[in-house]
């Protein structure tokens, strides 16, 4: 039987080492980016930690994987991050407890977007799933939908009709 925290040191020696793992993911607090049983992808931070970026950090629940919705500067950085799933609590984590950033997802044997690109992989499931004419717009990732006089914006601040 493994011993407890063999996972957890064997990721945080690689990916601090420079190197990235790969491990099938557990839980639901990020779905539907993330499923139960999905393979992920972890690089180690390179180029600095962006608002959209999934993390991998050791947490209280041991290796946790969410997404950044802030970060707070001055001293050592803290992040803001939480699930993507509904009613997530948003945690903050320093900068010293993140291992890596998710790079890759696959399930069911095809890649699926994980971090920023995933804004494209929503709109391209919109448009072939409900008709809408949808245009992206901007370098902050807005993306506007009509249908009839329906017109819906989901932003930085949420969805508006």
């Amino acid at each position: 039987m493994p011993r407890p925290g063999l996972f957890r040191d064997l990721c945080t020696q690689l990916l601090r080492g420079g190197q990235p793992v790969r491990f099938r993911a557990t839980g639901s607090s990020m779905s539907p980016v993330l499923c139960d049983g999905d393979i992920v992808t972890v690089a180690p931070v390179g180029g600095g930690v962006r608002r959209g970026d999934i993390l991998l950090y050791d947490g209280d629940r041991g290796l946790t994987a969410h997404r950044v919705i802030g970060q707070r500067t001055g001293g050592e950085p803290v992040f803001r991050v939480r699930g993507d799933a509904i009613g997530s609590p948003v945690e903050l984590v320093e900068a010293g407890r993140v291992l890596g950033i998710v790079q890759a997802v696959e399930r069911g044997g095809r890649r699926v977007c994980a971090g920023r690109p995933f804004v494209r992989q929503v709109v391209g499931l919109l448009r072939k799933s409900s008709g809408l004419l949808i245009r992206v717009a901007g370098s902050r990732n807005r993306v506007k939908l009509w249908r009839g006089r329906v017109r819906l914006s989901a932003g930085s601040r949420g969805i508006t009709s």
